[in-house]
């Protein structure tokens, strides 16, 4: 599997305390140093990279229906805020505060475009992501100290948004290789990396958190939910997507034994 570091910025943020980052913006003082991320820039934006040190695990999925899936899919649970309160958007850019730094995030053109997905209170944290010539790379920033750490990304493109588990001990990164044409390229389809976070004290400890992980040749992830602490369901799809055809949709459901 190639999981080289992050090549290009994709950002996306969310805010517990929205309230708290309007005040930032309006309080000049309280920022020390500006940052903006572009194009060039956005190569070395992260010192800090999570490192690959994974167990294999097996898993075992069990087939539900597509109404079961949409059942869990009503329990609306979802540890990552996407609302975007508290963030300065503008036409073709977006800021936020984290710690005394403001970052601003810059599209430049279809070759370069940053996003905003949201932050997890979870870990304090905001999720941003660059989209870039069929790449795409996820970091995470910490709101009270501001570092930055550069996600493992399994695929180019394909990456999901991190999930954490609704008591707050374990965050899923999962990816699927959306435009993969030969296996020989990743050596699966899909991966999914489970973090066990209950110890985590700041952003920099997820670096060398061992993972469990797993992996398939046999699907493409549509979409993935924790139900609880310690199941997950997944909607997916076999074979590449054809437009204006309908997939072969299946769902799943899975333990994961920690």
């Amino acid at each position: 599997m190639n999981r080289s570091k992050p090549k290009i910025l994709f950002f996306s943020i969310l805010m517990a305390l929205p309230s708290q980052i309007e005040a930032q913006f309006e309080s000049k003082a309280l920022v020390k140093d500006t940052v903006e991320v572009n194009k060039t820039s956005s190569w070395g934006f992260s010192k800090i990279y999570q490192e690959s040190n994974s167990n294999s695990i097996q898993l075992k999925f069990e087939t539900i229906t597509k109404k079961q899936f949409l059942d869990y899919k009503l329990l609306n649970y979802s540890s990552l805020d996407t609302n975007t309160k508290g963030i300065r958007i503008d036409e073709n850019s977006f800021q936020l505060i984290a710690a005394d730094t403001n970052f601003i995030f810059r599209c430049e053109d279809y070759y370069y475009c940053p996003h905003y997905h949201g932050y997890y209170p979870g870990i304090d944290s905001y999720l941003i992501g660059i989209s870039g010539n069929e790449v795409y790379d996820t970091y995470l920033i910490e709101r009270s100290t501001s570092n930055i750490l550069a996600l493992l990304e399994f695929y180019d493109v394909g990456n999901l948004d991190p999930i954490i588990s609704p008591n707050g001990n374990y965050m899923l990164f999962s990816g699927t290789c959306q435009y993969c044409d030969d296996l020989d390229d990743y050596g699966s389809l899909s991966t999914l990396d489970f973090v066990d976070i209950s110890q985590l004290n700041q952003l920099e400890d997820l670096r060398q958190i061992p993972t469990k992980e797993f992996s398939t040749k046999d699907w493409l992830i549509e979409e993935i939910l924790w139900i609880d602490n310690s199941h997950i369901a997944l909607k997916v799809h076999f074979g590449v997507r054809i437009k204006n055809e309908t997939p072969n949709e299946q769902y799943y459901i899975t333990e994961i034994n920690f």
